[in-house]
């Protein structure tokens, strides 16, 4: 997971989905 200012995506939230939106 990489902090961004946008949804990420990421293998850790299922097959690299859009799971999260990361706050700085």
């Amino acid at each position: 997971a990489v902090i961004t200012g946008a949804c990420e995506r990421d293998v850790q939230c299922g097959g690299g989905t859009c799971c999260a939106v990361s706050l700085i």
